[in-house]
């Protein structure tokens, strides 16, 4: 595998633009469930490895802290993890 330094930015905000086919507020609701998830162990912003294929870096990631609606809203286990699969 390749390890290469430092690639930038990797928004969570804009994950519909790197996923075609993936609109818009079903990538809303992929990143307030990543948000739910990171915000459980971690604060904004990380240094997160990111491996594509054999190529492998580290990437500077963000998203808004989660507030206590959203922290109710996900708060069924299971539809957290489905939608974060």
């Amino acid at each position: 595998m390749t390890v290469l330094p430092e690639k930038g930015d990797l928004p969570l905000h804009t994950l519909h633009l790197r996923h075609p086919g993936l609109t818009e507020a079903i990538g809303e609701s992929y990143v307030e469930a990543a948000g739910i998830c990171l915000d459980r162990h971690f604060s904004p912003p990380i240094d997160m490895r990111v491996r594509d294929g054999d190529i492998e870096y580290t990437a500077k990631t963000n998203w808004s802290p989660v507030d206590e609606l959203q922290r109710r809203a996900w708060a069924n286990a299971g539809l957290l993890t489905l939608a974060t699969i």
